[in-house]
């Protein structure tokens, strides 16, 4: 059976592609050898498809014209600058062009507070005569910087004649300090509205005389403070707790 396959496998004869015949097993051999030689190295011509045309254009030709045009010189300017100040924000160049003067370059500051300053100061130009109020020596203070030359200070105190003072100070009912407000400074203030209420006849007003009382004498008088100055939350809630007091007819935890 074995040798019967085997004979069945093998090739005895073979015609070439120009009718020539091969008969042995030799020349069969070499035959099958140059056909397949001669067909793995030649090369063929292969000519693809142009499958372009199925693929939608993401950018249209007239964007593309626009994209591969030559930039003009207003485009290179913009460029330019805008580079130039990404550039310099992110350096300390920034701090050697813009001098600590100028205010408008200042974190949570408008720019338009320092125009409508500069437009008062332009108005001023335009009088003839400024104002006569003279400046009083003993009422005038100077206020210096902690970083200032002891001796420069001391020649400003003794030609000016001023008295030197310090921060916190109380300017038009509002405290002027340098670094964080704390409740002790707004102490005064507390006070005098704990003065005024303990001065009302608590009996001789009603409820609503007293809400009457709060809304337009007491209430007056810290707004106009309250809200130019971030106040501490502990002073705000102490406030409360006196006009809350005063409605309610207590003072110190006793009735009045």
């Amino acid at each position: 059976m074995i040798n019967q396959r085997c004979k069945k496998a093998q090739i005895s004869r073979m015609v070439l592609s120009d009718d020539t015949t091969l008969d042995n097993a030799k020349s069969v051999h070499l035959g099958a050898s140059q056909y397949f030689w001669d067909f793995l190295s030649t090369s063929c011509e292969v000519v693809q498809a142009d499958l372009s045309s199925l693929i939608d254009p993401v950018i249209l030709n007239v964007e593309n014209n626009m994209l591969c045009a030559e930039p003009t010189e207003m485009e290179v300017k913009e460029a330019l600058f805008q580079f130039l100040s990404k550039a310099i924000w992110g350096q300390t160049v920034i701090q050697k062009l813009v001098s600590h003067e100028q205010g408008a370059f200042v974190s949570g500051r408008s720019i338009f507070e320092n125009i409508t300053l500069a437009q008062e100061m332009v108005h001023t130009f335009h009088k003839k005569i400024w104002g006569g109020q003279k400046i009083s020596r003993e009422k005038s203070v100077i206020f210096s910087s902690k970083l200032i030359n002891p001796t420069r200070k001391r020649e400003l105190l003794r030609v000016t004649g001023f008295k030197e003072c310090h921060f916190p100070v109380i300017y038009l009912g509002a405290a002027l300090v340098t670094g964080r407000l704390t409740s002790r400074i707004i102490d005064p203030l507390v006070e005098e509205i704990r003065k005024k209420v303990a001065g009302w006849k608590f009996q001789l007003l009603s409820q609503g005389g007293r809400l009457i009382l709060l809304r337009h004498v007491l209430s007056s008088l810290p707004l106009h403070i309250l809200l130019v100055i971030n106040a501490p939350k502990v002073t705000l809630d102490l406030i409360n707790s006196i006009l809350a007091n005063f409605l309610w007819g207590e003072v110190e935890g006793k009735r009045k």
